[in-house]
């Protein structure tokens, strides 16, 4: 029993770190795919983030999938609830490390900045397109709200707190999935 907990701890952690490079590289393409490449407003506000939600959780059932496949197909719901909330966990870590402290604190540190622009340029071309300026206004207002102009630092208390909530929050996902990919052995 404490051999399959370890070998689902270890593959947790392998998947974890490729999911977590996978999501990475997706969050950080789709926000050079909103900044520089396309000027449709739609794509900008819903439709970019809403495809990354579908690969999400498209790359999380099948990491899942493939990691109850790699210990032979059965676990429990808490073997589950351990090896998925490690993999999750993993995967949130390299994305936390890798874009919201290496890329946004170090490579591109406009980020906020540039989403804001390109928010606000694709607006601009829907009020050429439908002259509609009460519209402009509101969804400039959402803009402005989502997306400030000056970028606010984070003290350390509201880190750590954000960093507990995530942890809550992706235990509770892992169980959410445990309880869809339990597979238990039935004992007759």
């Amino acid at each position: 029993m404490e051999k399959i907990n370890s070998v689902i701890r270890r593959n947790g952690i392998i998947y974890g770190v490729i999911l977590g490079v996978i999501l990475l590289i997706l969050g950080i393409s789709l926000y050079y795919y909103k900044t520089k490449f396309t000027e449709s407003f739609f794509m900008i506000a819903v439709g970019g983030d809403y495809i990354q939600w579908l690969f999400r959780v498209g790359l999380a059932i099948l990491f899942c999938y493939n990691l109850r496949k790699k210990i032979g197909g059965y676990w429990s719901v808490r073997q589950a609830t351990a090896g998925i909330f490690i993999m999750f966990m993993v995967a949130y870590v390299i994305q936390f490390v890798g874009r919201d402290l290496l890329f946004e604190k170090v490579i591109d540190k406009n980020t906020v900045i540039n989403t804001h622009t390109a928010f606000t340029n694709a607006s601009q071309r829907l009020l050429k397109e439908d002259g509609n300026v009460a519209k402009f206004n509101e969804r400039q207002k959402k803009i402005d709200e989502n997306y400030p102009t000056v970028q606010k630092n984070v003290s350390i208390s509201e880190a750590i707190i954000g960093f507990l909530m995530a942890i809550i929050f992706i235990f509770i996902i892992s169980l959410a999935f445990a309880a869809g990919f339990r597979r238990e052995l039935v004992y007759i």
